[in-house]
């Protein structure tokens, strides 16, 4: 029996050949740190203070909402905003209202507004 040899693909011109291929490498601008919103930031202190009140730890918190644990961190330190529908899931898990939730970040934690003298 004669071997066969297998026909190998032949590179078209334009096609760059392995040992041309680019390598990972760092990049030449440097990406900003990202910063955290500070309504995120308060809110999220308001419902570290909450959880911490009914006495449960951030996974029994994740259980009851239905959120994963590292949501629930990220919204506590003010790096993820919560949706309504976060809010209110949350607020029922630690047995309250979602109204009260907001009610007590807003008179308690909310960011100050800058106000502007009129001359």
């Amino acid at each position: 029996m004669a071997a066969k040899r297998i026909a190998s693909k032949k590179r078209s011109v334009s096609q760059p050949r392995p040992s041309e291929w680019k390598k990972p490498g760092r990049t030449a601008t440097v990406q900003r740190a990202r910063e955290r919103d500070p309504v995120s930031v308060a809110f999220g202190r308001a419902m570290r203070d909450v959880r911490l009140a009914a006495g449960m730890l951030q996974r029994d918190l994740a259980e009851r909402s239905g959120y994963h644990m590292t949501f629930i961190s990220m919204l506590e330190q003010g790096w993820r905003g919560p949706s309504l529908a976060s809010v209110l899931s949350i607020a029922e898990a630690v047995g309250m209202s979602g109204a009260k939730l907001v009610n007590l970040y807003e008179t308690k934690y909310a960011p100050k507004k800058k106000t502007r003298r009129s001359a």
